[in-house]
C-alpha cells in the first residue's frame, strides 16, 4: 500500500508541475524562435515577413574577401537545385555585420549577385548585435577607424 501511495504521490506531483511550469515553457520555446527585425531597401522586415517560407540567414558582410562570397554561392547553388515551387518558397537572408559601409542599395546588388531569393538586410550596430547574439553569431570589427577594416565572424548559415 505505501508503494501505491509513493506512486500516486509522485504522479499528482508531476501533474503539478507540469501545469505550472507549461505556461513557462511556451514562453522559453516562443523566445527561441529567433525573431528579428531588420531593414532592407523596401523597408523594415522580421521572422513573420517570412512565414510560411523556408528561410537561410547567413550574417557577412559585402567588403569580406573570401568567405562570404564562397558561402553566399553555395546557398545560391542549393537553391538552384530545388524544384522551382520549393525555390519560390525559399529566401536567403544575407544579414550584414558592417551596416557603417554596407548601405541598402549595396546590400541589394551585392545579395542579388548571388541568386534572386538572396536578399540583402542590416541595421543599427545595436540591431545587428542584438540579432548576432540571439543566433549566437560571434563577430568582431578590427580597426573600424581607419575605413579599411575587415570584420572577423562566425561562418554558419541558420535554416529557420
Amino acid at each position: 500500500m505505501n508503494k501505491f501511495l509513493k506512486l500516486g504521490l509522485s504522479f499528482l506531483l508531476a501533474v503539478i508541475l507540469i501545469t505550472f511550469l507549461k505556461p513557462y515553457i511556451d514562453d522559453y520555446k516562443e523566445q527561441k524562435q529567433y525573431d528579428f527585425k531588420l531593414n532592407t531597401i523596401d523597408g523594415e522586415i522580421t521572422k513573420e515577413s517570412f512565414k510560411g517560407k523556408y528561410l537561410a540567414i547567413y550574417f557577412g558582410y559585402t567588403f569580406c574577401p573570401d568567405v562570404c562570397p564562397t558561402s553566399l554561392q553555395i546557398l545560391a547553388e542549393a537553391f538552384d537545385q530545388l524544384e522551382p515551387e520549393l525555390q519560390d518558397q525559399a529566401t536567403g537572408v544575407f544579414v550584414s555585420l558592417d551596416p557603417e559601409r554596407d548601405g541598402h542599395a549595396k546590400l541589394r546588388e551585392y545579395a542579388r549577385y548571388f541568386h534572386p531569393n538572396i536578399i540583402g538586410v542590416t541595421g543599427t550596430p545595436a540591431e545587428v548585435r542584438n540579432v548576432a547574439d540571439e543566433l549566437g553569431v560571434r563577430f568582431k570589427v578590427n580597426n573600424p577607424g581607419n575605413g579599411d577594416y575587415s570584420v572577423d565572424h562566425s561562418t554558419l548559415a541558420f535554416a529557420i
